[in-house]
């Protein structure tokens, strides 16, 4: 079929076979990743898969999704881990749209504010709001409670943990989505300005489905963060009385040690981070497939010309090479036809 493409995995084979040094190199990094792994990975499947004894049971993997404290302890990781996503997807995208699209003053003391808030570790961010918003004798409830006879906020919460998760997070959703607006011409959102646009209609509608790709990403990454962080979760739910997988984990290695529950119970946790790894590699096909010229001809399943113009000044058999900014490329008649696809198949 005239303009048919190569498959992005294809592609990617050819070129690992024309270069063995690269692919050897590929495959010795594969190779020591999996080992760092996938093998820490099945040592904690088969602990789970055996009782205190060493024989096969399937009650752990059973236990952590009907053991009550378990079961609580998992929908209090999803919901702080979702809750965390929403509150630094609030935080990060104004601050990143801000700063890369307008002309507010003090952007370098944003960028310097955010690192902080990114290099800062949540256990310490965690102690820091303790201190300011403990129920009992934080700063501010104290004050509070002399003017007017009540507490502000109980940072031993579920939204105390997620602000502080939030406050630690947000930034890794800020930088990529600041360096995606940077990377766009903004020459889009001032056309659709020119056309009579208002500016935040332009932003959603042109921009943000560009950088629509690093917000997911982003995002993904805070919440599998969210659901695997210790620190922060061990100084706030165990003050305020409620557990996530994480603190629930780490109880299991007290005594009387309960190994094979906990391999067991940090099951959860693995499948959510398989889940965002594979939400990645659909992201790097579909990042593969953006990248290629199409070749398209006019009429149905090709070139959309509902006006006509293209037909009335071109054959109906002219090859049109639209590029992935939807761009037409290169414009050529049947007899280079072959030509062309032949030097698509060779990219």
């Amino acid at each position: 079929m005239l303009g048919q493409l190569l498959n992005p995995v294809h592609r990617l084979v050819d070129s690992l076979r024309r270069d063995t040094a690269r692919t050897l190199l590929m495959a010795a990094a594969l190779g020591l990743v999996g080992w760092l792994v996938l093998y820490p990975l099945a040592i904690l499947l088969l602990l789970g898969l055996h009782d205190k004894d060493g024989a096969w049971t399937f009650d752990n993997y059973r236990a952590v999704f009907t053991e009550p404290r378990l079961v609580g302890a998992l929908a209090n990781s999803v919901i702080v881990s979702a809750a965390t996503l929403v509150a630094s997807l609030a935080l990060a995208l104004p601050l990143a749209w801000g700063v890369a699209r307008t002309r507010m003053p003090g952007k370098w003391m944003v960028n310097v504010a955010v690192t902080i808030a990114f290099v800062i570790p949540n256990f310490i961010g965690a102690i820091a709001w303790i201190l300011l918003l403990g129920k009992n004798a934080g700063l501010l409830n104290v004050l509070a409670r002399q003017v007017f006879g009540g507490f502000l906020f109980d940072v031993y919460s579920i939204p105390g943990l997620v602000l502080v998760l939030a406050l630690s997070f947000f930034p890794i959703i800020y930088f990529s989505a600041q360096a995606a607006l940077e990377n766009i011409d903004p020459m889009y959102e001032e056309a659709a300005q020119m056309s009579g646009a208002p500016a935040w209609r332009a932003s959603l509608g042109i921009s943000l489905p560009l950088v629509l790709p690093a917000i997911v990403s982003s995002s993904v990454l805070v919440f599998l963060e969210a659901m695997a962080a210790f620190g922060a979760p061990a100084a706030i739910a165990t003050g305020g009385n409620f557990h996530l997988l994480t603190t629930e984990l780490y109880d299991m290695f007290s005594y009387p040690p309960r190994f094979e529950l906990a391999a067991a119970s940090a099951s959860p946790i693995i499948g959510f981070t398989l889940l965002g790894l594979g939400e990645r590699c659909a992201a790097a096909l579909s990042d593969l497939k953006s990248d290629i010229v199409k070749p398209y001809l006019i009429g149905p399943g090709g070139l959309i010309d509902d006006a006509g113009h293209a037909a009335h000044a071109y054959r109906q058999d002219t090859l049109f090479l639209i590029r992935p900014d939807g761009y037409i490329g290169l414009i050529a008649d049947a007899d280079n036809a072959l030509a062309v696809t032949g030097y698509l198949r060779s990219l």
